[in-house]
């Protein structure tokens, strides 16, 4: 590891440094074959891909790709001055619920808690029909889910209106450490160079998040409708 250049450093596995700390400070991320890519493109975290297929997520909406040496260090350089945006987050949350979740059934009507170790007292699963459709038909799980997953009006809005409290709850928790304290939130204010200053309930706060940031200066572009809290963005 000696031979590495001065601006390269590895993050052994025993490091106390988190890949998270460092995406916090990051400009981009450039990502190969890691599923990092996906959890950071969720945090607004502009992404850019090495390869097309060997990535576990689709090239192109919150990912960018390019197939040549000299597309891809021009992606790389487009994507340190891009904006967060509430639809490629958005589409980093439905390709996360596809490829986490839809091959799983919920059987907690079941099963009474994660942990839990003994043996239920005997019902019906309420899945009882989706687990018949693949384990007796043949039914491919992850189909049957999505097919399930409502596509309306009102299922867009209330799809937007839980990432947009998704996102708040990013901030809080780099901010504070507290993920809970998202819906609390009642002010943002983003500075030039990373500092972002936020209201928690009456209390001030105010610490150095690239990440932050970004996100911050997205809700000041999202509107009144959206955005639930204040947001004073500072030039």
């Amino acid at each position: 590891m000696a031979k590495l250049p001065g601006n390269v450093r590895v993050v052994w596995p025993e490091s106390l440094v988190s890949s998270y700390n460092l995406a916090e400070i990051a400009d981009a991320a450039l990502v190969g074959t890691s599923s990092i890519g996906l959890e950071l493109a969720r945090f607004g975290v502009p992404v850019v891909s090495a390869f097309r297929s060997a990535c576990p997520f689709p090239i192109g909406s919150f990912a960018a790709f390019s197939p040549t040496v000299h597309g891809y260090f021009e992606e790389v350089r487009a994507a340190c001055d891009r904006t967060a945006a509430i639809g490629p987050i958005t589409e980093a949350f439905r390709w996360s619920n596809y490829l986490y979740w839809s091959w799983c059934i919920d059987v907690g009507d079941v099963v009474p808690a994660q942990d839990y170790d003994g043996i239920p007292r005997w019902k019906m699963p309420d899945e009882n029909q989706a687990i018949r459709d693949v384990l007796i038909d043949g039914k491919d799980l992850s189909a049957l889910n999505m097919a399930r997953l409502p596509a309306d009006a009102a299922a867009c809005e209330a799809e937007r209106a839980a990432v947009t409290s998704e996102i708040l709850r990013f901030i809080a928790f780099f901010m504070t450490g507290d993920a809970s304290n998202g819906s609390q939130i009642q002010s943002l204010s983003a500075k030039p160079g990373g500092i972002v200053s936020i209201n928690l309930r009456g209390k001030s706060l105010q610490r150095h998040s690239t990440l932050v940031r970004r996100l911050a200066v997205m809700f000041d572009r999202l509107g009144p409708a959206d955005a639930r809290v204040e947001v004073a963005e500072q030039r």
